[in-house]
């Protein structure tokens, strides 16, 4: 079967003429190819020889600036580029530049190569005397012991990241608030093992799609996966709220910690990201370049498929977001107050910057495009290749641009096009620049490594968050034991909310993890901790109030029990409720007493607190469910419906017959009008689609309950009505035919379903039937949905498609009917080819 549809996708191209190559600018004659927003503008302060192709950097406390050359992207030897291919074979010729600005005019005056002989270098974090770098498949500690600009020493504590798609790797380590690195895990995976890594891990850890953190302290490292996995960019605000970036996924904010994810085994959380801004298909751009001539041949290509759901941005040449990287949130002081909080990433393959202001919203985020019909920043220069952005010491951002003829990841482009080009042109190449507000005056560096404790706290309170972050480091890392006296007294008396975020997790960073058995009589430390985080429960800021609470489970505090009970009975915020949610799990409460039921009483419309809820209510699920249904004022609330719903399709999944029982039974003690009711029919669906992921369904467990079964029969033969009455409009039809899946004669549905998926029928109405039709078909069901596909629209088709690859007996009549010439080869998509082969 893969070899017929393999075969479909060769369909000769036509050949592409020769393609135009252009020209590097020199560094000192890029100004004029910029444009730039509020009057902003960018000064030069390193390029060529003094680094070439930065793509992530780090300021040392001093302000030397440690800079990750990837000089191997994307390959170090084309003729083994191939694509699904590990480039275990590839040169390790990445490196680490140390740059100096001997005389502090903010220009960069001379370089030494840190370190060589690295493998895709992305990411980089100070600490000490030394480096810690993710450049795959590892995770280095670099360390210059003699203070020569050289590393001498090259450890690496961790191994095993998938080497396989070169935009796909570990990348861009930060410095949390809790004095961890956290690194963004890319989509790559891998099995890891190595010195950071607990002696109790099992090895090799399976990476999969995460994000990791790790101590900075070791070996072990304490290494961690975390929730996430994008692409290439990671970022926090001032409040710890960390944002990563896919590439048409500009701003995703981690939101579900992952340990959370598996917690209530019947109740799927879905993504732990939330997406903050619109994603690439909805969000235009506007380049100042012209796109190159092999981006406008393939965009061609693409468009002559005819496949709906291949992204805009593939078929469009230019004004769609395709490459999104190196998010960033800023937080520096030296640009004007509104620009605090704004988020930067680059467009790299459209020359450009983008930038979305953050708001609030529940427990997250949402974002907008500040720049109408233009951009941030652009570039008229197509070897403009923005790809990530670092905060300075003077306050600002600074860009690091690749500076490539072409970025194009070589397994997205076809090999005829592909064989025109020179895909490492540039790799001599890179600058990195200052972007700067008007009127700006550069402060002087400071040398914060002979800065004395008492100046360390102080610099919590700094306006621009590299003096915040750098201050904190550093305290962390000498372990002053007056440092813990200094930071009680910071977080109760200033006036700056992000200092005393800064000193509350220093302090809990100083604090050891209380052993169990001295929990009743915990040491002096563990003492202050959970008197500053008693302190800070009642703090202005909600996101100070958050991260006490935080504190308080992760360190198994006195405080915590009080605290999230305290929390969802007082507190309005929506942040402080979602933290207090995630950690309800860690309370002994029966349940007519469980803040839990309370809580989703209150925000039964932000779905990230009831998807929080939900994790921490194993077993609970039923009683949560009865007591919301023997609440009319719930029962009939819209916007309660989406928390019962999803509470049915865990009970159903469950398959506990005790509790289907006294569910049946609570169902038909409910007053005829709520039984007659549409949400009934949902909920009853809900119950039946969550005991088929169990290999079960409502009419097998409620076979010896008559009442119940007479609900089902009654709440499908109302929707079968519905479903198929063509009077009716489309819209209330397609909703009926998502609740026919209860009923009982499983052959009178799929019956029902073929008539309903004809083309006759509407789109909308056709699409719903082919939904419930994957699971449930047979060969001549197959056969009539091939049949029926050269009469459907063009959409309709590719839905036809799909469903017929979701079985082998659906891929066993779609290659009938394309021998067959019902359905034309033209039709299969490599999205198709990729659905079939799974």
């Amino acid at each position: 079967m893969l070899s017929l549809l393999a075969a479909v996708l060769l369909a000769a191209c036509p050949q592409p003429p020769e393609l135009s190559t252009s020209q590097p600018l020199p560094p000192n004659q890029t100004q004029p190819s910029f444009r730039l927003q509020q009057n902003f503008s960018l000064q030069l302060v390193a390029s060529e020889p003094l680094v070439t192709d930065p793509v992530a950097a780090a300021f040392d406390e001093d302000g030397h600036l440690f800079v990750v050359e990837m000089n191997d992207y994307p390959y170090t030897d084309k003729s083994t580029d191939q694509p699904n291919r590990e480039r275990t074979t590839d040169l390790p010729i990445g490196k680490i530049r140390l740059l100096f600005d001997d005389n502090d005019d903010g220009t960069f005056d001379r370089s030494t190569i840190f370190a060589r002989d690295l493998s895709w270098p992305t990411g980089i974090v100070v600490w000490k005397d030394g480096i810690f770098v993710a450049a795959t498949p590892d995770l280095w500690w670099l360390q210059d012991a003699d203070h020569d600009g050289i590393a001498e020493i090259r450890q690496p504590i961790l191994t095993g990241f998938r080497k396989l798609n070169v935009q796909a790797v570990a990348n861009n380590l930060l410095w949390t608030l809790d004095h961890q690195i956290c690194g963004a895990g890319g989509t790559n995976g891998g099995l890891l093992s190595g010195t950071a890594l607990d002696p109790h891990t099992p090895t090799p850890l399976s990476m999969s799609r995460h994000d990791f953190r790790f101590s900075p302290l070791g070996p072990p490292h304490h290494f961690q996966l975390l929730s996430g996995g994008a692409r290439f960019g990671n970022t926090a605000d001032d409040w710890g709220n960390r944002f990563i970036c896919n590439i048409r996924n500009p701003v995703q904010h981690v939101l579900l910690p992952l340990e959370h994810l598996s917690r209530n085994p019947h109740f799927n959380p879905g993504s732990p990201l939330h997406d903050v801004a619109a994603s690439g298909d909805q969000l235009p751009v506007f380049r100042t370049s012209s796109p190159e001539a092999w981006r406008i041949i393939n965009a061609a290509r693409l468009t002559g498929q005819g496949d709906p759901r291949m992204p805009r941005s593939e078929k469009n040449a230019a004004g769609y977001l395709t490459s999104a990287c190196g998010v960033t949130v800023y937080r520096g002081d030296a640009w004007p107050p509104e620009f605090r909080s704004q988020v930067f990433l680059s467009d790299v393959a459209a020359n450009l910057v983008h930038r979305q202001q953050l708001t609030p919203a529940g427990p997250t985020f949402s974002s907008r495009r500040i720049d109408q019909n233009c951009e941030f920043l652009t570039s008229t220069d197509n070897w403009f290749r923005p790809v990530n952005f670092i905060h300075a010491p003077d306050d600002t951002l600074y860009l690091l641009d690749m500076y490539r003829e072409t970025i194009e990841h070589p397994w997205s482009m076809p090999d005829d096009l592909k064989g025109m080009l020179d895909l490492e042109r540039g790799r001599d190449r890179g600058r990195i620049y200052r972007i700067t507000p008007p009127n700006f005056n550069r402060r002087p560096t400071p040398r914060l490594s002979q800065s004395p404790t008492t100046e360390l706290v102080k610099l919590l309170e700094h306006p621009n968050a590299w003096h915040r972050d750098s201050a904190a480091r550093l305290l962390f890392q000498q372990q002053d034991p007056d440092t813990p006296a200094l930071l009680h007294q910071l977080l109760r008396q200033s006036p700056v909310p992000q200092a005393r975020l800064q000193a509350l997790n220093t302090l809990a960073a100083a604090t050891p993890a209380t052993p169990a058995e001295t929990r009743q009589d915990p040491p002096p430390l563990t003492k202050q901790l959970n008197d500053a985080v008693l302190l800070l429960l009642d703090d202005q800021n909600p996101q100070v109030r958050r991260h006490a609470l935080r504190i308080a489970a992760e360190h198994s505090l006195a405080a915590l029990p009080d605290a999230v009970a305290r929390s969802i009975r007082e507190d309005s915020d929506p942040a402080v409720l979602f933290e207090a949610a995630l950690h309800l799990h860690r309370l002994n409460i029966p349940l007519q007493e469980n803040p839990l039921t309370n809580l989703l009483a209150r925000t039964p419309a932000d779905p990230w607190i009831r998807t929080a809820a939900l994790c921490s209510a194993q077993n609970h699920e039923c009683l949560l469910l009865i007591a919301s249904l023997r609440q009319p004022r719930l029962r009939s609330n819209p916007e309660h419906q989406p928390l019962l719903l999803l509470l049915a399709g865990i009970v159903g999944n469950r398959n506990q017959p005790a509790e289907l029982r006294t569910l049946a039974q609570e169902l038909n003690s409910l007053p005829e009008q709520d039984r007659t009711s549409q949400h009934f029919a949902e909920l009853l669906a809900a119950v039946d689609q969550g005991l088929r992921r169990s290999r079960s369904s409502l009419a097998v467990a409620w076979q010896d309950q008559p009442n119940a079964l007479a609900l089902i029969q009654y709440v499908t033969h109302s929707a079968s009505n519905t479903a198929l009455d063509n009077t009716l409009p489309p819209e209330q039809r397609t909703a009926a035919v998502r609740l026919l899946a209860p009923g009982p004669q499983q052959d009178l549905l799929l019956t029902q379903l073929l008539d309903l998926a004809t083309p006759a029928q509407p789109d909308t109405v056709r699409l719903a039937a082919l939904q419930l039709l994957q699971t449930r078909l047979t060969p001549p069901a197959a056969a009539r949905l091939a049949a029926d596909c050269s009469r459907s629209t063009t959409s309709l088709q590719h839905e036809i498609i799909e469903c017929l690859c979701s079985s082998d007996v659906g891929t066993q009549a779609l290659l009938d009917a394309i021998a067959a010439g019902t359905i034309p080869a033209s039709r299969i998509t490599p999205i198709h080819f990729i659905l079939t082969g799974n």
